[in-house]
């Protein structure tokens, strides 16, 4: 059986649909993929609900390379804090114990995978503008994140 997760490569724009095979840990296969020892769950405001980004926790302490849709998505030009190196989206879910992470169905991930592409640019253009304030330049500020309809079903 295969799970999905989608990958924000902090290679630019590089979107990667990984296909899990369920007999791989879940730390494991995200230990492997985001290239770290301790992973962070973290909740984005421009994700679906339910939708989680997974990141090095030690990112920033290893001197990482910003993740420019990651940190857009995490809400970056509206509070400072970035997303740093690469980051994994699956989705939460409550168990018996609490919240878990699970992979997501094929189609889950195609509907995020192409969701993630409509938001590049949009990305780039509003990280651009943040770090264009953060620099002093006269840049309208145009970076809040539009309400995005989800059609999760």
């Amino acid at each position: 059986m295969k799970g999905y997760a989608v990958m924000l490569a902090v290679d630019y724009a590089r979107l990667e649909k990984m296909v899990i095979l369920h007999d791989v840990p879940k730390i494991e296969a995200l230990y492997k993929a985001i290239e770290c020892e301790y992973v962070e769950i973290v909740r984005c405001k421009n994700l679906p609900e339910g939708y989680r980004l997974v990141i090095d926790e030690e990112g920033k302490l290893k001197g990482s390379t910003l993740n420019v849709l990651g940190s857009y998505l995490y809400g970056t030009p509206e509070h400072g804090d970035t997303i740093v190196g690469n980051a994994v989206i699956m989705k939460e879910t409550e168990g018996p114990e609490g919240a878990d992470l699970e992979w997501l169905t094929k189609d889950e991930a195609d509907f995020i995978e192409s969701l993630m592409e409509k938001l590049w640019r949009p990305a780039v253009r509003a990280m651009n503008n943040y770090y264009d304030r953060l620099n002093g330049e006269n840049v309208p500020e145009t970076t809040k994140t539009p309400e995005i309809p989800y059609d999760c079903t």
